[in-house]
């Protein structure tokens, strides 16, 4: 047994770090299961006022190729861009790809991104134990009204503009006034 959860905590440690061209996929994990053990480093959770789960789903995150320039510059200091504190959410059905940010660019938008209804980009809660190798950032919109196939996410260094170092594609959902979507972003290095 202990091999076992020593074998999936290397295959989540594996798996959550940053990904260059991976496609993101959605996959749905009890939310019993222990954090350290969960392969995916994406929650997404949708509920109605009343606090029902209508979704409730894990995913792989992909680094775009803006990202992948913005993580070095972040790590070498040579130029410091601002850190990634922005969520945003989307629309647009197109899968995710490295190419949606690209090289150097510190303009990046996201397709169909959704800026009314309360569900505009915003700024996340950013959390990180020293000694560990995680951070994570979190935020939850709270919908005033309805909004369909609600199916991208991406993470930002600017409220407007910036570098989309992540972004996620996931199953469609579909919100009314009072529904709430959770999302919250882990990075292991």
């Amino acid at each position: 047994m202990r091999k076992l959860i020593q074998g999936l905590i290397a295959l989540c440690l594996l798996s959550a770090t940053f990904a260059i061209g991976q496609t993101s996929h959605v996959v749905n994990i009890p939310d019993s299961t222990p954090t350290a053990i969960r392969p995916f480093n994406v929650h997404i959770v949708v509920r109605r006022a009343d606090g029902t789960v209508v979704s409730d789903n894990w995913g792989h995150n992909l680094r775009t190729t803006g990202g992948a320039d913005w993580q070095a510059n972040v790590e070498t200091g040579t130029p410091q861009p601002a850190p990634i504190a922005y969520f945003a959410l989307s629309s647009n059905s197109v899968p995710a790809a490295a190419g949606d940010c690209p090289a150097g660019s510190t303009s990046c938008t996201l397709s169909g991104e959704i800026s009314t209804l309360g569900l505009a980009r915003a700024s996340d809660t950013y959390s990180h134990t020293n000694g560990t190798n995680t951070f994570s950032g979190t935020h939850t919109w709270m919908a005033t009204g309805t909004q369909s196939n609600i199916q991208e996410a991406g993470w930002f260094n600017a409220p407007s503009g910036g570098t989309m170092a992540l972004e996620i594609s996931f199953a469609p959902v579909n919100v009314e006034a009072n529904f709430t979507i959770s999302c919250t972003w882990f990075v292991t290095f």
